[in-house]
């Protein structure tokens, strides 16, 4: 049983658009000399230059790159060589902030603006000092999405192999298409804009107590230094040093810290970000399978939902955003439009008020392989995210069959870069890779599709609720509406540490407070289950041909065993109690409702959850996988993983980083075990050891159990590690300088890789749209958008789940979806009101298709222009003549008026009256000439605003109405024309009056001057 985590996920699968039903596996058997992997051994190496790796693979030294290419140049020299590449779209790259300061632990608010303790990066610039970090200031980390072109990083960093990326949600997925009105507001929202991050920064700084001098960061004197980690293996390296770059410009010391990611990785996933070491470092995800549902990735990427690692644990969310990432986490939610609701809060708080991670670019990324190698390639991880990939590795130039004793030799960029633990070990691409190919799980995701498709199910019937919007495509699914679902008292709720007993459903409704003692969680048991599944197990689970590497037949006991554990981690008072898995734990608990093990032969079980998914696929899996024993991050038998439990409670080792920091003990390492557990392996040999004996007492004897500690000894002794898994590949052997890891063909599987030789190319639909090239305002518009596969075949209406279009123009951004007319023929309406919203100016229209059979939105976006329609640029005119003329008449009323006082003014009087008067009539003058001036400028630009708009509609009219143009522009002109004769004989009579009032003023004057010297000469 795993507390869910990051999920990316597949879609379903079709060969030639016909739908695939699954293969008989009698006949499969019948086909094949052999059962298990089609090649006999894997040899990976590390080989951390792409370059490199590249020329080996064109050489013949490597067989596979296991890793993607990131230069336009690396790819061109692929392409030159004439190797076979697959492309991919699932990775993508970010900046982590560290967002932690001295601050109040519920709310975030900010105590002082420095890190908790002093930095433990061992750089003198730095090491032993406490650090300003203006990062736990949330107006600064939202500031950082403007500091920096993402279309400058994918053009020209990434050299064209990018594209911008704004948000969790990936470009090339689903809900991307689902929302892409709000994500396209939020791109233009956030684009870049140098001069609005240092307004914010330079606003926010001095409230910290930060302060600027000669254009650098101090606080308390000392400058503020950001330590950036700098990835060095592709393209981060670039990305780093211009984010770092666009960082000193806004006045920051930028400590620059190179390295790969096993040299970073201790200072920002494994440390306490409270000890300062690092600022910012340049993340990179590979999300492994094309995921149908990303609304869980607000959780993981923004909250304590999302990893064990302190980096996640400590992070404090408001209310607002935590309420709807918990939500879209465990889809607690009925509708789909309660579900956009949900994704706009998130989308929008994710990137204005949380911002732990600032999302920069996706990629789009090709993987190299020699001609003669095939396999699965995942259409989002590529070859090293695809799990099918252990399944389908062959060779072309020989007969499959003989593909029996063959070695296929891949280059990866790094090995072994954490520990491995199935609970919480090792998550890096690099290392689950391998771990994948160990491991057989009940179903796998369809590289091309976000469906899973049976490994070891035999059937499933889901129930859901009436009202939830849940659909199914695969045949191995049986999708039931219900009005209700019914929780059977003797299902299993949960594991108790303290009575060393499961409880059921019925004992717990009867001491409702129980969980709230025993996990402190409070639990609803009035709010009844949404869906129910009953899943039923391949027959041959349990009899013995299905085993674990080192001989144990898997059980019963494996299964129940997960379900045990996984409540002793998160039980008040267990020796495995780890505060890593509470978060994930209080979110998840609530939505469980129970499991019951109905037969064990075969294996029936019945589960039940308020949690539920939009593909009946996805509910399937998610019960039969309920305690099917592949943890967070791997397979995990019984007896291996309680060894290392026993190591946990005896304080030797520890599962999560977390905990091995509290315990200041190694974090638990299934490749060295420590020589204290061989110890205690020997001595469970010895007392025959049942591990939770109340509870898998039921299901596993004394004897049993002796035996599989003797297997895992034996083991041991043979391999030197306890990686015990039940794959087709087992890990034979590996080195740690240089690092290599051999993995073996698993003969004794009891499948075989040929029922995975049906996946076929991917069936993209491909969007075939003319539209008009101009587009009138108020006006409507049916538009038909044709979809096929890539030979030109209709696509098959079922298979898709909508068609959308996305207009971007100028004063905003507006949707809708379109509707079908017949077999790929699909029809979308701009309507009246619409087009009358779309400001005038170039506009683009993007059509979405999204498919139910492959995970990849199909794309088309067209340009056109928005103008104003020739029947209104002509009312228009008319407005404004008409406007123009009474405004005329205002004016020359108005002066005439002010002239008239003014002629009766001077005859009355002079002096201080004359000079008001002339001041009058100035301002009165200028404010006239100002109006008339503002009219005829406004009158001009919205008519050469409209005419040159709509100049290519008006070039194509009749001639009719270009001369009525024409005639209306030439009364306009005239219109001008009077204006400009009657300004100008208004200025004339200003000037001829301003003449006789100047010179009667010089009379007064002179009148003046003669008196006063009149007096002064008879004084």
């Amino acid at each position: 049983m795993r507390w869910k985590v990051a999920l990316s996920l597949v879609l379903l699968l079709l060969v030639g658009l016909g739908l695939i039903s699954i293969l008989n596996l009698s006949e499969v058997h019948a086909q094949v000399p052999y059962s298990g992997p089609w090649v006999g051994e894997v040899r990976f190496y590390e080989e951390p230059d792409t370059a490199i790796a590249v020329e080996k693979l064109i050489a013949g030294h490597y067989d596979i790159h296991f890793d993607d290419i990131d230069s336009a140049t690396i790819l061109r020299r692929v392409q030159e060589a004439k190797l076979p590449y697959a492309v991919s779209y699932g990775l993508y790259y970010e900046i982590t902030l560290n967002y932690r300061c001295v601050q109040n632990e519920t709310t975030g608010e900010i105590i002082e603006p420095v890190f908790p303790n002093p930095s433990k990066l061992p750089r003198p610039e730095v090491e032993g000092k406490i650090l300003f970090n203006p990062f736990c200031n949330r107006r600064i980390r939202y500031a950082v999405h403007f500091l920096m072109s993402r279309e400058f990083m994918a053009e020209k960093i990434a050299e064209g192999l990018a594209v911008p990326r704004y948000t969790s949600i990936t470009p090339a997925f689903p809900d991307y298409g689902r929302y892409a009105d709000i994500i396209l507001a939020i791109e233009r929202e956030l684009a870049y804009n140098l001069a609005k991050a240092r307004d914010i920064v330079f606003e926010e700084m001095p409230k910290m107590g930060a302060e600027l001098r000669e254009g650098r960061w101090y606080y308390k004197g000392e400058p503020v230094v950001l330590i950036f980690l700098i990835r060095t293996e592709d393209v981060r390296k670039d990305i780093g040093d211009y984010v770092a770059s666009q960082l000193e410009r806004l006045g920051f010391t930028v400590l620059r810290v190179y390295g790969t990611s096993a040299m970073l990785a201790p200072y920002w996933i494994r440390a306490d970000p409270d000890d300062g070491t690092f600022h910012l470092y340049t993340g990179g995800w590979i999300t492994t399978i094309v995921s149908r549902d990303q609304g869980s990735t607000f959780g993981y990427f923004y909250s304590k939902l999302g990893r064990p690692e302190p980096l996640w644990q400590k992070i404090i969310n408001t209310p607002e955003f935590y309420e709807v990432a918990e939500k879209l986490y465990y889809n607690k939610f009925k509708t789909l439009e309660e579900r956009r609701e949900l994704f706009e809060k998130a989308l929008w708080l994710s990137v204005t008020v949380e911002n732990q991670r600032i999302f920069i670019l996706h990629r789009i990324a090709a993987w190299a392989r020699r001609p003669n190698v095939v396999l699965a390639a995942d259409l989002a991880g590529g070859y090293s995210g695809a799990w099918l990939w252990g399944w389908t590795i062959r060779f072309t130039d020989i007969p499959k069959e003989q593909n029996r004793d063959k070695t296929v030799r891949i280059a990866i960029p790094q090995l072994l870069v954490e520990p491995w633990n199935p609970i919480g070990g090792s998550n890096w691409i690099f290392d689950m890779t391998v771990i994948r190919a160990t491991a057989d799980i009940p179903y796998y995701y369809d590289p091309y599709s976000g469906l899973t498709w049976p490994q070891w199910i035999k059937r499933a019937t889901v129930y859901v609720h009436e009202d939830l919007p849940v659909a199914k495509t695969l045949d191995w699914v049986d999708l039931q509406r219900v009005s209700e679902i019914t929780v059977p008292d003797d299902a299993w709720l949960f594991y108790d540490c303290k009575g060393k007993k499961i409880w059921t459903w019925g004992e717990a409704k009867q001491n409702p407070n129980i969980t709230q003692e025993l996990f402190n969680v409070p639990y609803n048991f009035t709010e009844p289950p949404l869906v129910k599944v009953v899943v039923e197990y391949d027959d041959r689970l349990f009899t013995g041909v299905f085993k674990w590497h080192d001989g144990s037949p898997f059980s019963i006991a494996d299964m129940v065993y997960v379900f045990t554990i996984a409540f002793d981690r998160v039980c008040i008072g267990s020796d495995l109690y780890d505060s890593a898995a509470i978060p994930g734990f209080t979110a998840w608990f609530p939505t469980f409702k129970g499991i019951k093990i109905v037969s064990t032969n075969p294996l029936i079980i019945e589960w039940y959850s308020t949690e539920w998914y939009m593909d009946a696929e996805w509910i399937a899996s998610d019960a039969a996988d309920e305690i099917w024993p592949y943890y967070a991050q791997g397979p995990g038998a019984w007896h291996t993983v309680e060894l290392f439990a026993q190591g946990e409670r005896a304080k030797i080792v520890a599962f999560t980083t977390s905990k091995a920091t509290a315990l200041k003990v190694p974090r638990a390492d299934f490749l060295i075990p420590p020589s204290q557990l061989i110890d205690q392996l020997r001595s469970n040999i010895d007392k025959s050891y049942v591990p939770y004996p109340e509870v898998l007492g039921k299901y596993l004897t004394p004897a049993e159990a002796k035996a599989r500690w003797q297997n895992l000894l034996a083991w041991y002794d043979k391999y030197k590690h306890v990686w015990v898994a039940n794959g087709p590949f087992y890990l034979e052997s590996f080195t740690t300088a240089p690092k290599t890891i051999v993995l073996k063909a698993n003969r004794e599987h009891p499948l075989s890789a040929a029922k995975w030789e049906f996946l076929g190319e991917p069936p993209i639909p491909v969007i075939h749209v003319e539209v008009p090239s101009t587009i009138y305002r108020g006006r409507e518009y049916a538009i038909t958008l044709e979809l096929t596969d890539k030979a030109g075949n209709p696509y098959p209406n079922e298979f898709v789940e909508f068609v959308s279009y996305v207009v971007i123009h100028e004063g905003g951004i507006l949707s809708g979806k379109a509707t079908p007319l017949a077999e790929g023929l699909w029809e979308l309406v701009l309507t009246p009101e619409l087009t009358g919203k779309l400001s005038v100016g170039v506009a683009e229209i993007r059509f979405i298709a999204v498919s139910k059979i492959i995970g990849l939105p199909s794309i088309e976006a067209k340009t056109v222009t928005i103008t104003i329609p020739p029947e209104q640029i002509f009312e228009e005119i008319t407005r404004v003549q008409r406007s123009l003329e009474e405004q005329m008449r205002t004016v020359q009323k108005s002066l005439e008026e002010q002239m008239a006082r003014m002629r009766e003014e001077i005859t009355k009087t002079l002096g201080l009256a004359v000079a008001s008067a002339i001041e009058d009539l100035g301002r009165t003058i200028s404010d006239a000439m100002n109006a008339i001036t503002g009219q005829v400028g406004t009158a001009m630009n919205v008519i050469s605003s409209a005419v040159n708009a709509t100049q290519r509609s008006v070039d194509e009219a009749k001639s009719s109405i270009q001369a009525e143009i024409s005639g209306v522009k030439s009364d306009l002109r005239s219109v001008e024309t009077r204006l400009r004769e009657e300004n100008e004989i208004t200025r004339r009579d200003v000037a001829a009056l301003s003449t006789v009032v100047y010179a009667v003023i010089a009379l007064v004057v002179v009148n003046l001057v003669v008196s006063i010297v009149t007096l002064i000469r008879r004084k």
